[in-house]
Order: C-alpha cells, then structure tokens, then sequence
C-alpha cells in the first residue's frame, strides 16, 4: 500500500582481506560486509564487522556523490572482482546502475537512471562507469546483478556481461580498467521484438563445445519484477549462441543480435519424431544466433537463469485468477530444465513421446509466490548433485566432475 516503508532489501557482499590466509576473521584481517537498499532508496553502504560487536560505517555511495549522478534504487548485488590497473592488480566493486523508481507501473521501454556499471574500490571510490557516454544505446536501467568473466582464465576480471530493461544485453571487454582505450562497449542483443521484455535478471554465462567448435551462451529471461501479477504479459526465455569466446572485442563488424536473429524453439520441433520436421529445425537453428522460447501469457522468469553441465535450470511464476489481497492472489510456479543448445526438454524421461510436449520442460513448484533462483547443491560424499529451489531438493544429477587433490607450496 501507499504507507508501506522500504528499509535496507539489498543483498550482501562480504570482502574479507584475509592477511594469513585461514579463511577465519583474526590477526590484521579486516572484513566488510557491503549492501544496497533496493526499493528503499539509491545508497550503498559498507560496514566494518571485523568485530560483530562494535560494527563501523565505512562509507555511502549514492547519486549525490560526484559520478554516481546515474546511480538509482541499488538493486544490483556488487561483485567482487580481480582487474588488471595499470602495471598492477586490485580487487574492486562491480555493479549495475540499479532501478529508476520513475519506471514504476510503465509496461514500456523508456530510458531512464539507473543506465550504467560502476566500479568502485575498497574504499568506496571511483574506479570506472560505463554508460551512455560509452555507448549512446545505454539509455536503460541496469536492476540486474552484473555478470563478470575471465575469459584466459588468469585469475582477472577481461569482460562483462549486462542486461536492462530494454531488452538489451551488454558485453564490455576490459584490460586496463584505467584505459578507455583498453575498453570495448559492444550491444551484444537487442530483443525487443514487438513486446515489452525487461531483464531484472543476471545473464547467465557458459562455455560449451559442439561438433561447430567451442561457443558461449548467454542465456536471460524477460518478466516484469514490479508488476509480477501481471496476467497479460508475454515473456520468454532467450540465449544467444557467441562464437567470439577468445579474449579482447568481437571480431569485426559485429552485428547486434535482434530477436528475429534466434530460433523460435517453443513448440519443440527439434525434438519431433517426424525425421523431415526435425532436420529442417536443426537447419534453422544452425542459422540462427541462439533460440528462444516463449512462456504462457502472463508467466514471468524473475530471476537469474542457471547454466550446469550444458542444461539450464530456470524458475517462473504466473498468476491464476484474482484477490482483493495483493498477497493472496492464486499462483504457479514452475521449474523449466532445458538442454544448452536446443532447448528441448531435459529431465522428463527417456520416452521420446514425452519429450514432444514442450510442457514437458517444466515441473510445477510445490511453493507460494515468486520461487527462488534454482541452486546446485553439492552434498559431502555424495556422488550427485542437487537442485535446490526455495531450500527444497527437486533433482538429483550424476555428477560428472571429480574431486581433485594438489599440493601447494
């Protein structure tokens, strides 16, 4: 209701300066834990729990200071994260410009606060903004926590992965974080299409290999996290297929990916049993730049999309009828388990009938409301792993992986 009071609804990073390395808070160890507000205003805050006793505020960010002018409701969690400065290394703060509160109740996409990623350092200041001065197509706010790679596998952050409500998604490819010459901006996607699809979810990122060579997927689902009772809505899954995996920018030109670049897999055609449908669906998604798959009207994906042994675990939620109370409105929630490169159904069975319906892809939540993200969970001694939505197991997966031993010196 209009007197409800936001407080602090963000979520928390730890950064813990571990001096000896036991991974336990003594001696010179320092930790801070740092949080947004989310809907209760545009402030990050850091505070000194080294000792739980006698906490200390380290400092504020919000759009008051000097080039925090774009930052709003802080609803992105920051990452922590390992960049190459200058000749040097340094942990620092990655996070996205947050939620306009001018958005509220706007089925649209309009351009607002809230359009840029920051980077701050231990401190609290400055290190790096991207936004419509980098690019002029970062006109929309970035809600969504911000994905960062390392793609050489050297132990530093070299590029980043952002989506907003726009229905864009962003790749920025870093070196030297204080050299914008060393900084490439690239709109990966565009995938407004016809209808309204924000992003209030982190892509999710992954490497895969097929019988075409290595590719990443970049996989995000659109749905309106302000307006979750929404029955008209129409959303979908999307994953867009990046051959560029190497570090440094795309290979030029680059072409941006639009919604009629991805193969529409909703009805499951590559899954079908006619031999003739199959290939010419297999044809059409080797042409394409990704699939995409559609929800039910009104059924919104509200959180981040999770990538694990080439499938994706993905929850949703949709209301089924109407109630004079906002919180007691019917619902259901579902779980969708797909394969990376096709986005047929995964998990329901060896029976090629069952795998036809692209129901099939989905199981329905035991659960009220808006379900958690999926989690994998994996137990001690245990030689599978878990899924996990609202701390309830759903499924079991062999694991493939296996524990390895080293010994440093």
């Amino acid at each position: 209701g209009p007197d409800h009071i936001y407080g602090l609804d963000g979520a928390m990073t730890p950064w813990h300066t571990d001096a000896n390395n036991d991974g336990i808070v003594n001696g010179q160890d320092r930790l801070l834990l740092i949080f947004g507000m989310r809907r209760g205003g545009d402030a990050y805050y850091a505070m000194d729990v080294t000792d739980p006793e006698e906490p200390t505020l380290k400092w504020i960010i919000d759009s008051s200071r000097t080039g925090f002018s774009k930052l709003a409701q802080s609803w992105s969690r920051m990452s922590l994260i390992n960049v190459k400065r200058n000749n040097g290394e340094q942990q620092v703060l990655l996070f996205g410009g947050g939620f306009d509160a001018a958005n509220d109740d706007v089925d649209a996409h309009v351009p607002a606060g809230g359009n840029a990623i920051f980077m701050v350092d231990r401190a609290g200041n400055l290190v790096r903004r991207i936004d419509d001065s980098s690019h002029r197509d970062m006109r929309y706010s970035i809600p969504a926590d911000v994905t960062p790679v390392d793609v050489d596998g050297d132990g530093l952050t070299d590029r980043i992965y952002a989506a907003d409500l726009g229905a864009q998604l962003w790749r920025i490819d870093i070196d030297n974080v204080d050299s914008a010459a060393d900084t490439s901006v690239t709109r990966l996607a565009n995938l407004a299409g016809d209808g309204f699809q924000p992003f209030y979810g982190a892509p999710s990122v992954a490497l895969n290999h097929s019988i075409s060579g290595e590719f990443l997927s970049i996989v995000v689902g659109s749905g309106n996290r302000t307006d979750p009772l929404d029955d008209d809505s129409n959303n979908a899954f999307f994953l867009l297929r990046v051959v560029d995996v190497a570090k440094g920018p795309p290979a030029s030109p680059f072409t941006t990916i639009t919604a009629g670049r991805l193969y529409d897999a909703t009805d499951n055609s590559l899954a079908s049993t006619d031999a003739t449908a199959r290939n010419a669906a297999y044809d059409s998604l080797e042409q394409a730049r990704g699939w995409r798959i559609d929800l039910d009207r009104g059924e919104k994906s509200l959180s981040r999309v999770v990538s694990y042994q080439g499938h994706l675990y993905a929850t949703t939620f949709a209301p089924t009828g109407t109630s004079s109370d906002p919180c007691a409105v019917p619902s259901t929630s579902y779980l969708y388990r797909m394969d990376i490169q096709t986005g047929i159904p995964y998990g329901s069975g060896t029976d090629t009938a069952e795998l036809i319906d692209p129901g099939k892809r989905r199981i329905r939540l035991d659960t009220n409301g808006i379900p958690s993200p999926p989690s994998v969970i994996f137990p001690k001694g245990s030689s599978v792993a878990r899924v996990f939505v609202d701390r309830k197991a759903i499924e079991d997966i062999p694991q493939a992986l296996t524990r390895v031993y080293w010994y440093g010196r």
